[in-house]
């Protein structure tokens, strides 16, 4: 797959690693000006070049219906994700509140339950245990 992102990248002679060189992104390099693309390089792995190429303004400036093509499905799923969170979040926010009123109203039958005679599963609760 790193195959398809080749175009976009200048792949630099220095070795990120044993295995893969270093690589510079073309309109980086082309609105920066190299030396300072030199100073954003990256390793040439198809997970690195895909997340630059992701996030970078002039890789989207420069060939917008590359970008569109390579990153819409991911650029839905994000917001799809986004919007999930949210709802996640607000169900989380009930269940806590609900949980503490759980927690409360079990504390409250557990001290009125103490009051009173003990039941057969209260008797497992207050019984110590075996040594």
């Amino acid at each position: 797959m790193a195959a398809n992102f080749k175009t976009f990248v200048k792949i630099l002679p220095e070795k990120a690693d044993n295995w893969q060189n270093y690589c510079i992104c073309i309109a980086c390099r082309d609105v920066n000006g190299c030396p300072n693309a030199l100073l954003q390089k990256f390793p040439f792995k198809t997970e690195r070049v895909r997340n630059h190429l992701k996030k970078c303004q002039h890789f989207k400036n420069k060939y917008p219906e590359i970008f569109f093509e390579l990153f819409a499905s991911e650029t839905k799923r994000m917001e799809i994700n986004e919007f999930d969170e949210n709802i996640v979040s607000s169900k989380r926010l009930r269940r806590e509140s609900t949980g503490s009123v759980h927690s409360a109203i079990t504390s409250i039958s557990l001290r009125s339950s103490n009051n009173s005679s003990v039941g057969t599963l209260d008797s497992f609760i207050t019984r110590p245990l075996a040594t």
